[in-house]
């Protein structure tokens, strides 16, 4: 594989870089024919080496370790899937026998992947921006960035959607689960990262206003996206999974309401009573679902 090399590094041509990077990687989270799956956790390789991007390879190289690391834990055939990574890749995100599939639809699903890929680098480097300016006091520039971000992931659920609508006109059920499963992994690893930015500025000795403000707002941000992430996981069958998602959501509801309570704001109050509510609803209610099912 031949990288991408610009000569100059005018804003231009790292535009252009990224773009190339990004065609790039769609043609890779899409693959066809027949693939063998990694059945030891030994065997797990998402071929980073090949990306042509740094930024890509450390994004898939932080999955491949996370995959390995949790598979001494259970199963490599229940375990999740490379999100972004190379041709070789022996647990990629999607497999399509492209003989058996309208040739527009292929089409449409290559699209999707493209955006996919190109919003999920983008909620990354968000994050990363966020981090920035939090640990050099530039909460203003942090709080804009969260909008942003929260904007992207939201982007992010929609794009998802019309994948998994795509999949399933194209009679591809398997493969509907498995990306709403890779979905939620990804969604719920910025999830965890926001609710430990938030708990960072919280513990802080003596935070100022301002820093208490953008650690609610954080905070909220994570408790939004974990409801992304139960949905997704009950989505993809894994209710067990859904139902931690709800929890985990229920807990920052709970946590919100506690500090609205301090300021008096009834309006706030009751809405986070409710939220809490309805997200420990949620929880139980998908627990029940899997236990009843277990029954059968």
């Amino acid at each position: 594989m031949v990288p991408f090399i610009c000569s100059k590094n005018t804003p231009e041509n790292r535009g252009a870089t990224v773009k190339t990077s990004l065609i790039h990687l769609s043609l890779l989270l899409l693959f066809t024919g027949q693939l063998t799956y990694a059945k030891d956790c030994s065997d797990i390789n998402c071929d980073c080496e090949s990306l042509a991007s740094k930024s890509w390879k450390d994004l898939c190289t932080t999955r491949e370790s996370e995959l390995n690391s949790h598979c001494e834990s259970g199963s490599a055939e229940t375990l999740g899937n490379c999100i972004v990574h190379g041709p070789s890749a022996n647990r990629p995100s999607l497999v399509l026998a492209t003989e058996t599939i309208n040739a527009e639809h292929v089409k449409g699903i290559k699209l999707i992947n493209h955006k996919l890929a190109a919003m999920y680098w983008s909620t990354q480097q968000d994050m990363r921006f966020i981090d920035r300016n939090v640990a050099t006091s530039e909460l203003v520039m942090a709080e804009q960035r969260l909008r942003l971000m929260l904007f992207n992931s939201e982007t992010l659920m929609n794009i998802q959607r019309q994948l998994a609508s795509l999949l399933e006109e194209s009679g591809l059920e398997a493969q509907i689960a498995r990306s709403w499963h890779n979905f939620g992994e990804q969604t719920q690893q910025l999830a965890h990262h926001l609710l430990v930015s938030s708990e960072t500025l919280i513990e802080q000795s003596k935070p100022d206003k301002e820093e208490a403000k953008l650690a609610y707002e954080i905070l909220s941000a994570a408790g939004d996206m974990y409801e992304q992430v139960a949905y997704a996981y009950d989505q993809s069958t894994h209710e067990a999974q859904a139902a931690e998602a709800w929890k985990k959501a229920a807990t920052i509801s709970s946590r919100l309401l506690a500090m609205v309570e301090k300021e008096g704001n009834k309006e706030s109050i009751d809405y986070y009573r409710y939220q809490s509510a309805t997200r420990l609803h949620r929880a139980s209610a998908t627990s029940n679902a899997k236990t009843k099912q277990a029954k059968k």
